[in-house]
């Protein structure tokens, strides 16, 4: 992910956030994880991230990347989470569903089909 210098701080409890890109498409990053915004990411395509958690090969999918990522000690890893409650109405851009980046790439080939004609591209001229 590309980063652009433009990183702010919620002043209730004093967590940052960085606007950034992914391969083109605008990312809002939280810096104590390094979760994205899944809401705000998909919200540029017309697209209601919470659409994407009913999918049914997205919850195959997301299972597979839990197994495949969760700390065997510990199944009960967390990819994903809500942010909703405390934030202020100046920067509510934050809320929203946060993920692991790892799981962007995904998340954006479901919100736009451009960008997953775009990325097979990049895949194949490499």
């Amino acid at each position: 992910m590309s980063v652009e210098a433009k990183t702010f701080t919620n002043k209730s409890n004093g967590e940052t956030f960085t606007k950034g890109t992914y391969n083109g498409i605008k990312v809002l990053r939280r810096d104590k994880d390094g979760y994205i915004n899944a809401t705000n990411m998909c919200q540029q395509f017309r697209k209601d991230f919470r659409k994407l958690l009913e999918n049914k090969s997205w919850e195959e999918y997301y299972k597979a990347f839990c197994e495949e990522y969760s700390n065997r000690r510990n199944s009960d890893s967390c990819f994903l989470y809500k942010i909703h409650a405390g934030i202020p109405d100046k920067i509510k851009q934050v809320r929203g569903t946060y993920v692991d980046p790892r799981l962007i790439n995904y998340i954006a080939m479901w919100a736009s089909p451009k960008y997953c004609i775009e990325d097979k591209a990049r895949t194949f001229n490499k």
